[in-house]
């Protein structure tokens, strides 16, 4: 029987919310020679600062051993506050939205939301330093429709008695926590700065348990389902400041290597939608219980970025970024990234 097992119901690739944009290299001075006219701005109300993000993204999976492949297009949308303590300490939060559509390459589509809230610390134990934590809630909603098909089957004669098919549709809730710890350091020669990063992101995923409408009578309940990732990041980021006549220009590249510890096949456990046993209609009975494997998650993989800071007078900042991930061979993800920022 195909029943095309979507085990996580999309919740991406389990990458905690991070806010290590390159508003906070600026606003750290980790990243640039250009902390002065950064921070030079006499015109900041306690050290207050707002900021905004747009994130267009491509992330599309390959049919594999036991899930469908998809392709899908994310856009989200970032706006927090953060306050300036000293040259040293900065705080802030942000909320944000986005929006994941794709098409399964067998057929059935899907939609999920994410409304997510952020608490972030970046602090400068010593001057081309930094230290990072960030802690993230995301609420999701998955929308799923994916074409299921059936063979019943006469064993006396191996002839076809049924053969249903068409799309089992679900719409379920679940939960993300997650927690992220960056720091780095910046070697600076002239105009030049080079330094690496050091990472750790943990998440705990809940997928709700629910259950499928359709017609075919082959639809699934799902039990609840829980995703533990621990993930560390080693890498590189390397920047220049070029001072112009109307601001700073501060092109960047990184490059990260990620491992992911505790993310391992799980066995997702299920019973069809319409099988009533165990039900108070139905009392002493006991439905029937079965459970497939979802894959193996990638071990170990990179992602490439460059981007360009763009730094002004009075507080303004804004950015541009592009990253691609590499050595994944169940993922293909390109982002964008653009936003501004302004401290008062």
């Amino acid at each position: 029987m195909k029943i095309n097992p979507f085990s996580s119901l999309l919740s991406g690739l389990g990458n905690p919310v991070s806010i290590s944009s390159p508003f906070y290299a600026a606003i750290s001075g980790n990243g640039t020679s250009n902390t002065n006219f950064v921070t030079s701005s006499r015109t900041r109300w306690n050290g207050l600062g707002f900021f905004a993000s747009g994130l267009v993204e491509s992330l599309n999976r390959d049919i594999t051993t036991f899930q469908d492949g998809y392709r899908s297009t994310i856009f989200g949308f970032t706006g927090g506050v953060d306050y300036r303590f000293n040259k040293r300490l900065v705080t802030g939060l942000a909320f944000s939205y986005s929006n994941t559509h794709g098409d399964f390459r067998s057929g059935g589509d899907f939609s999920t939301n994410s409304y997510s809230g952020l608490l972030f610390a970046s602090y400068v134990p010593i001057d081309q330093t930094f230290v990072q934590l960030t802690g993230t809630y995301a609420r999701n909603n998955y929308l799923v429709a994916r074409s299921v098909t059936a063979r019943v089957i006469d064993t006396s004669d191996n002839s076809i008695v049924a053969n249903p098919s068409g799309l089992a549709s679900s719409n379920s809730n679940g939960d993300v926590f997650s927690l992220g710890l960056l720091a780095g350091y910046d070697h600076r020669i002239g105009r030049f700065a080079v330094g690496p990063r050091f990472g750790v992101n943990y998440s705990n995923t809940h997928i709700n348990e629910h259950a499928e409408n359709g017609g075919t009578g082959i639809e699934l309940k799902y039990n609840d389902q829980w995703i533990h990732s621990l993930q560390s990041i080693v890498g590189i980021q390397g920047s220049a400041a070029f001072g112009t006549s109307f601001g700073v220009l501060v092109p960047q590249f990184n490059a990260d290597y990620i491992h992911e510890f505790a993310n391992s096949q799980r066995l997702i456990h299920v019973q069809f939608a319409q099988d009533l046993r165990g039900t108070p209609a139905f009392p002493g009975t006991t439905p029937t219980k079965f459970t497939f494997q979802n894959d193996v998650p990638v071990r170990n993989y990179a992602n490439l970025g460059t981007g360009l800071v763009m730094v002004f007078p009075n507080g303004w900042q804004s950015f541009v970024n592009f990253r691609a991930m590499v050595g994944n061979e169940q993922f293909t993800n390109y982002a964008g990234t653009f936003g501004l920022r302004i401290e008062l």
